[in-house]
C-alpha cells in the first residue's frame, strides 16, 4: 500500500506559520480524474483523482458518497468505484473530503454504452490481402477496440461515431464468417458478422501465342485472365504444365518441343485451389517454310511443286487454291505434287495451303507471272572489236531462271527484279559489225517481239572543227567529224574525257575549257567507242601573239601614210594589227613579223596610240606609239649618277626649232637650238640628287612631244665577281663570290647568269655545257644585298663544271633598286676556263667470259672531245700462259698491251647530236676473246689518249 487507507474519523492537520504568525491550513483540491468517463454498465474499476492538498485521512467522494480510497501522494489519490455506481448513464459529481476541508466538485460521466450499426465492408473474399475495416455505431470513446471474434484488432478512434481497424490477410485466409463487436470504456457491443466468401473460379481471357507450327521449338506460354491463385497450375490437354504466378491476371507456362510435335487442337485450363477455368483452344497446325519453285511463268509447262515445311503426316494434301492435290508423302518435312499445265495459264497469286491431321496450314503465295515481255535494252549498239559489256534487258514476267537470248545464244543472266534482267555479253559476240537479236525465255516462254542490238564499226577521226586554236584563248566547241560514231563515244584530249554530244554516226562534239588550251601544245584528240579508240589526229594550240617592237615607234603629226613593221612572237596568218582597238590592214610576213598600212587620218594629230595584235580572240601586249608634232628618239647620256652634280643632256629627235624648250619633269631647262634633230639643255644639280626616273619632253608652239624616260642611278661602290679559279679536275665545283666595295646605298636585287664558249674542236659556237649549273639547277641565280651590307645575304651557290673544253663565265645581268636599274654600264663578268686534257677514265669492268668471249666496258671524259688510242694491259697469274685476240684478229701472248685505234669511232660519236647531252663523257665497249684457261686472266688495265695526251693507268674490276 503506498498511501494510508483512511476507514475513521482520523484528520490530520497540517499547520502553517504565515508571515503574519498566524496559523492556517490549505484544503484539498481537484485537477482532473483518470478516467473521466465510462460506459454504463461497465464493471467496478479504479478511479484516479489528480490535485493537492491532499493528506493520509483523504476520502474520495462519489456524490458525497465516501468511496476507499488509497493515499498516493499530497497531489493523487485512487478510488474503487464499484460496477453498480456506473450501472446507469449520468454525470456524477466526486470530490475529497481531507482534513475536514471538502474540494472543489469534478464532474465523472457515465456514458451509455456502445453500439455497432454497420461495417463497411462488411464482407472479403477468401485469400485476399489485408484491409482497413471502418466499424460505425454509437458510444465510442478514446481507447475503444474492434474485435474479430475474440482478437483485439488495431484500432484508431475517428469519433464518437467511427472506429478503423487494421484486418490482416490470415484473418481472411479462408472462407467463412467473424463476429465484429467494439470494447469501449470496459463494455462490449453486441456483434455484428462478416462474411469471408469463397474465391471465384479461374477464368482465362487469351493465349499468346494461341498457335504454333508442329515441330517447332519449346516456347513460353502467356495466359491471360483473373482469379489466379498463387498455386495456379496452367494444363496442357490436361497435363500440368511448369508454371509461373505473374499476377493474379496472368500466369506464364513452359511449353516443351514433344507436345507441338503433331498438329492438333488443345484444350488450355488453369487450376487454381480446387476450381478449374473454361478451356481456351491453342491450334497446332503444319508450317509451310518455302516453295519449290515459288512462281512459275503463265502458258508454261507441268511441273512439280515441291512444299518444304514441318508437321506434315501421312496423308496430308498440298491444296492450290484450297483444291486438294495429288500429294506424295517425302518425310515429315517435304511434301510433292503434281502441277498440271492448265493450274498455270493465266498470271494470278495462287494461295497453297498443307491440311495435316484435319489442321490447315498458313497460306504461302505461289506467283504465276506474264510470259516475258522485253520493253528495251540498253546499251542498244556497240562498236566491233570492243571488250565484253554487261546488257541490261527492262520489260516484265522475269523470274529466277530466266534467260537473256544474244540470237539463239543463251547468256550468263542475273535477275535484278521481275522487271530487270542483266547479262554478260562476251567481246567474241561482238567482233564484228551486224545486228543481233535480244529476247528473254522464262519458265519456257520466250517474249514475243525481239530487240535489234546494233554492233557498229569502230570509230574513226577525218578532220577536227577548229583543227587549232591560239593559247590563251576562249573556251571553244570542237567538232569532230569521222564515222563509227556511237551514242557512248567519248572524246578524249590527250588522254582525258571530254564533255561529248553524239550527233551522228559521222559527227561528235565536245567543249574545250580555256584551260585546256592555256599553253602552246600539239594536243592528240581521239574518239574512245564501245571500247574501241580511233586515230589520233592532232590539235594545234599555238602561241599567243607577242609584240616586242614597233618600227618606226612615233611620227610627227599630218605625216604621210607608211607600214608599220611589229615584231614580236606567235604570229600566223591570221594575225590582225589593232590600232587603239581599229583593225589595220595587215600581212603576214612570218612567225616574227607583221605590217600594217597606217593610213594619213590616224596620224593627223598629236596623239598616243596603243598598237596590239589579235589572234583568234586572243589579244598580244599593247606598245605605245607615239603621234607628236616634234618627237624625241634618244638622250644622251641616257643615265646618269644622282651625284647632284649638273650635266648636259642631248636631246636627239625631230621637229625642233629654235624656241623648243627641254623639260624636265615638266619643268623648262636652260635650252640650246643646235638642229631641227638635236637640242641640248642644262640640267642643275637639285635636279640630278635623287635617284629615280625624269619625264623629258620637249615643248615648242605649245605642242609636247612624246615622252622618254631618263634614270639617275644610285652612285653605286664598285662591285666585282670573284671566286672563279681553275680547279684540278673539270668536274670540280666553283664557289663564286659577288663582292660591293662598300656598303650598299639601298637594298639590291640582282641575278647572275653563266654563260660558256667552247674551244674543242667540231663543236658549235652556241653549245652550252648541259652539266653547267649553279648547285641550285638553273644557269641563273637571284641573289639580295641589303642596305648598309656588301655582299649577297645568302651564298652564292657552287658551279658544277662540265667536260668540254672552253670558257665558263659569270655575269652579273641584273641590278635593281625597287623598279630602278642600276646595272652598271661596264660589264660585271668573271670567266675560268675548262682547259684541254688528257682523258679521265670514270670507270672500267671486265665482263663475264663466255666461251672465252668477253668485253671490257669503260666511261671517261675528254675534254677537247677527240680520243685516239684505247691501250689494254691483260697480265696472267704467275706462271700461267694467256692468249687475248681482239676483234680484228690481233693476238698477244702474256702480260702484253694491246692498243685498239679508236678514232673514227669516238669521232662519229661526238660528231652526232646525241653525245651533246652528255659534254664530252663516254662510254667504250672492247670485245675480246680469250683462249686457255680463264681464271688464268688475273687482271687488266686501261689508258686512253687523246690530242692532249695520255690518261692514267686504269685498273678495271672484274
Amino acid at each position: 500500500m503506498t498511501g494510508f487507507r483512511i476507514r475513521s474519523a482520523l484528520l490530520l492537520a497540517l499547520l502553517f506559520l504565515s508571515s503574519t504568525g498566524k496559523l492556517f491550513c490549505q484544503g484539498p483540491a481537484i485537477t482532473s480524474l483518470s478516467p473521466s468517463s465510462v460506459s454504463a454498465g461497465a464493471p467496478t474499476f479504479t478511479l484516479t483523482v489528480n490535485g493537492s492538498g491532499f493528506a493520509s485521512d483523504a476520502v474520495v467522494q462519489w456524490n458525497g458518497a465516501a468511496v476507499i480510497t488509497d493515499f498516493i501522494s499530497a497531489t493523487q489519490l485512487t478510488a474503487t468505484i464499484p460496477a453498480i455506481f456506473v450501472a446507469v448513464a449520468g454525470t456524477v459529481t466526486v470530490r475529497v473530503r481531507s482534513r475536514g476541508d471538502t474540494s472543489n466538485g469534478s464532474p465523472f460521466v457515465i456514458s451509455p454504452p456502445p453500439a455497432i450499426t454497420s461495417l463497411n465492408p462488411s464482407s472479403a473474399t477468401a485469400g485476399g490481402a489485408a484491409f482497413t475495416l471502418t466499424v460505425n455505431g454509437s458510444n465510442f470513446i478514446t481507447g475503444a477496440v474492434v474485435r474479430w471474434n475474440t482478437t483485439a484488432l488495431t484500432t484508431t478512434f475517428v469519433g464518437a461515431t467511427q472506429l478503423t481497424a487494421a484486418v490482416p490477410a490470415a484473418l481472411i485466409a479462408a472462407q467463412g464468417s467473424a463476429t465484429v463487436t467494439v470494447l469501449s470504456g470496459g463494455v462490449t457491443s453486441s456483434g455484428l458478422p462478416f462474411t469471408i466468401n469463397a474465391p471465384p473460379p479461374p477464368a482465362i481471357s487469351s493465349l499468346s501465342p494461341n498457335s504454333a507450327i508442329a515441330g517447332g521449338a519449346a516456347f513460353t506460354l502467356t495466359v491471360n485472365g483473373s482469379n489466379f491463385g498463387s498455386g495456379a497450375v496452367v494444363q496442357w490437354s490436361g497435363t500440368a504444365l511448369t508454371t509461373t504466378v505473374v499476377s493474379s491476371t496472368q500466369l506464364t507456362a513452359a511449353v516443351p518441343a514433344a507436345l507441338i510435335a503433331n498438329p492438333g487442337a488443345i484444350n488450355v485450363t488453369v487450376s487454381s485451389g480446387s476450381a478449374t477455368s473454361s478451356p481456351a483452344q491453342f491450334t497446332i497446325a503444319p508450317g509451310i517454310t518455302s516453295l519449290n519453285p515459288n512462281s512459275a511463268t503463265a502458258g508454261g509447262g507441268a511441273f512439280t511443286l515441291t512444299v518444304n515445311g514441318s508437321g506434315f503426316s501421312q496423308g496430308a494434301t498440298i491444296r492450290w487454291n484450297g483444291s486438294a492435290l495429288a500429294t506424295v508423302f517425302v518425310s515429315g518435312s517435304q511434301l510433292t505434287a503434281a502441277i498440271a499445265a492448265n493450274l498455270i495459264a493465266s498470271a494470278g497469286t495462287v494461295n497453297v495451303t498443307v491440311n495435316s491431321g484435319g489442321i490447315n496450314s498458313a497460306v504461302a503465295a505461289f506467283s504465276i507471272l506474264n510470259a516475258p515481255t522485253v520493253s528495251s535494252i540498253s546499251p542498244t549498239s556497240t562498236t566491233a572489236g570492243g571488250s565484253a559489256f554487261t546488257l541490261t534487258v527492262n520489260g516484265s514476267g522475269f523470274t529466277t531462271g530466266s534467260v537473256v537470248k544474244w540470237n539463239d545464244t543463251s547468256l550468263p543472266t542475273s535477275l535484278v527484279n521481275p522487271n530487270q534482267l542483266t547479262a554478260s555479253v562476251a567481246a567474241s559476240l561482238i567482233a564484228t559489225s551486224g545486228t543481233a537479236q535480244v529476247t528473254v525465255t522464262s519458265g519456257g516462254v520466250t517474249s514475243d517481239t525481239p530487240r535489234p542490238f546494233t554492233i557498229l564499226p569502230g570509230p574513226a577521226i577525218t578532220g577536227l572543227s577548229p583543227p587549232s586554236t591560239t593559247a590563251g584563248g576562249a573556251a571553244l566547241t570542237l567538232t569532230i567529224n569521222g564515222s563509227g560514231f556511237s551514242s557512248d563515244a567519248v572524246v578524249q584530249w590527250n588522254g582525258s574525257a571530254l564533255s561529248t554530244t553524239f550527233v551522228n554516226a559521222n559527227q561528235l562534239t565536245a567543249p574545250v575549257s580555256a584551260a585546256l588550251i592555256a599553253t602552246a601544245a600539239s594536243v592528240p584528240v581521239t574518239v574512245v567507242a564501245g571500247g574501241v579508240t580511233s586515230n589520233a589526229v592532232n590539235f594545234e594550240v599555238a602561241n599567243g601573239p607577242a609584240l616586242t617592237s614597233l618600227s618606226p615607234a612615233n611620227a610627227t603629226a599630218g605625216a604621210s601614210p607608211f607600214t608599220l613593221t611589229l615584231t614580236g612572237t606567235g604570229f600566223n596568218s591570221s594575225a590582225t594589227v589593232q590600232w587603239n582597238g581599229a583593225s589595220l590592214a595587215t600581212t603576214f610576213v612570218d612567225a616574227a613579223h607583221l605590217t600594217a598600212a597606217v593610213p594619213a587620218n590616224l596620224i593627223a594629230s598629236p596623239t598616243t596610240a596603243q598598237i596590239t595584235v589579235i589572234i583568234n580572240g586572243v589579244s598580244s601586249n599593247a606598245l605605245n606609239f607615239v603621234v607628236s608634232v616634234i618627237s624625241i628618239s634618244s638622250l644622251s647620256p641616257a643615265n646618269a649618277p644622282s651625284s647632284g652634280q649638273p650635266f648636259q643632256l642631248t636631246v636627239n629627235g625631230g621637229g625642233f626649232s629654235s624656241n623648243s624648250v627641254v623639260q624636265w619633269n615638266g619643268t623648262p631647262l636652260s635650252t640650246k637650238f643646235q638642229s631641227s634633230s638635236q637640242l641640248t639643255a642644262d640640267v642643275p644639280g637639285n635636279l640630278s640628287q635623287s635617284p629615280g626616273s625624269a619625264q623629258i619632253s620637249v615643248v615648242a608652239n605649245g605642242v609636247t612631244s612624246n615622252i622618254v624616260s631618263f634614270v639617275l642611278v644610285y652612285p653605286l661602290p664598285a662591285i666585282a665577281i670573284g671566286g672563279l679559279k681553275a680547279t684540278a679536275t673539270p668536274t670540280e665545283p666553283l664557289s663564286p663570290t659577288l663582292q660591293l666595295a662598300g656598303p650598299a646605298p639601298s637594298d639590291l636585287q640582282g641575278v647572275l647568269t653563266l654563260s660558256f664558249v667552247p674551244s674543242a674542236a667540231g663543236v658549235p659556237a652556241t653549245y652550252v655545257d648541259p652539266a653547267l649549273r649553279f648547285a641550285s639547277g638553273d644557269t641563273k641565280f637571284t641573289f639580295t644585298i641589303a642596305s648598309g651590307t656588301t655582299a649577297p645575304a645568302a651564298p652564292i651557290p657552287n658551279i658544277q663544271q662540265g667536260t668540254v673544253a672552253g670558257q665558263i663565265t659569270v655575269t652579273l645581268t641584273s641590278l635593281t633598286t625597287g623598279n630602278l636599274s642600276v646595272l652598271p654600264a661596264s660589264a660585271v663578268t668573271a670567266s675560268v676556263a675548262v682547259p684541254p686534257i688528257a682523258p679521265v677514265i670514270e670507270s672500267c669492268s671486265v665482263g663475264a667470259i663466255a666461251n672465252g668471249a668477253f668485253s671490257v666496258q669503260l666511261n671517261a671524259y675528254s675534254t677537247p672531245r677527240d680520243l685516239s688510242l684505247a691501250s689494254y694491259t691483260f697480265t696472267a697469274a704467275p706462271g700461267a700462259q694467256i692468249a687475248v685476240t681482239t676483234a680484228n684478229g690481233g693476238q698477244v701472248t702474256g702480260a702484253t698491251q694491246i692498243s685498239v685505234p679508236v678514232t673514227t669511232q669516238v669521232s662519229q660519236w661526238f660528231a652526232g647530236s646525241a653525245s651533246q647531252p652528255n659534254g664530252s663523257v663516254f662510254s667504250l665497249q672492247a670485245p675480246f676473246t680469250l683462249s686457255g684457261d680463264a681464271s688464268a686472266l688475273q687482271s687488266v688495265s686501261v689508258t686512253l689518249t687523246n690530242s692532249i695526251g695520255a690518261s692514267a693507268p686504269f685498273s678495271c674490276t672484274r
